[in-house]
C-alpha cells in the first residue's frame, strides 16, 4: 500500500475503528495491503445517503486475498468481543453483513444503500456518539466524583 495511504490518519481511524485495546498488529501491515494502489471512499448525505469504498489492487488475484483478509478480520470480531470494541455483539452482525467487501475485478468494493445507512450505520454513530458523551461528562454521564479529603 502506498505510504501516503499508510500515513493518512483517516484511513487508520477507519481500521481501527473496530479493535480493541491491545490489537495484535497496526492496520495494513498484513501483506494483502502492499497489492493496493489506491482507496477511494465517497459519502452521499441525505437524503439519498449512500457510502462507496472502492480498494484498487494489483491483480483479480490481489482483491480476492484482500476480500478473505477482510472477512477473516469480520469473523475475528464476531469471535472476539475485545476484537469489536465497544460495538455490541448485535450491531457488529448487522454493520458485519452490512460491510461485507466484493470483488470486483481487480477491485474490492464496499457499498452501502440508503436503507444499510438509515437502519445500520446511522443508528450505529448515535449510540457511539452517546457513549463518548457519556465518557466526556455528557449528557447521561455520571456526576464527578467528591474528593475524599472531608474538603480539605
Amino acid at each position: 500500500m502506498p505510504s501516503s495511504l499508510r500515513n493518512n490518519l483517516f484511513i487508520a481511524a477507519m481500521m481501527n475503528a473496530g479493535r480493541g485495546p491491545g490489537g495484535s498488529q497496526p492496520p495494513f501491515a498484513d501483506p494483502q495491503w502492499d497489492a493496493v494502489t489506491w482507496v477511494s471512499i465517497s459519502v452521499s448525505p441525505p437524503p439519498k445517503a449512500s457510502g462507496n469504498c472502492t480498494i484498487q489492487c494489483k491483480d483479480a488475484d490481489s482483491a480476492a486475498a484482500l476480500v478473505d483478509l477482510v472477512n477473516k478480520k469480520i469473523q475475528a470480531g464476531k469471535d472476539d468481543p475485545a476484537q469489536r470494541g465497544n460495538i455490541s455483539a448485535e450491531d457488529y452482525g448487522k454493520l458485519s453483513v452490512a460491510m461485507k467487501p466484493k470483488v470486483d475485478g481487480s477491485q474490492v468494493v464496499i457499498a452501502i444503500d440508503q436503507d444499510t445507512m438509515d437502519n445500520v450505520v446511522g443508528p450505529l454513530l448515535f449510540k457511539a456518539t452517546q457513549r463518548n458523551q457519556a465518557g466526556r461528562g455528557g449528557p447521561g454521564a455520571a456526576p464527578p466524583a467528591q474528593p475524599d479529603n472531608n474538603g480539605m
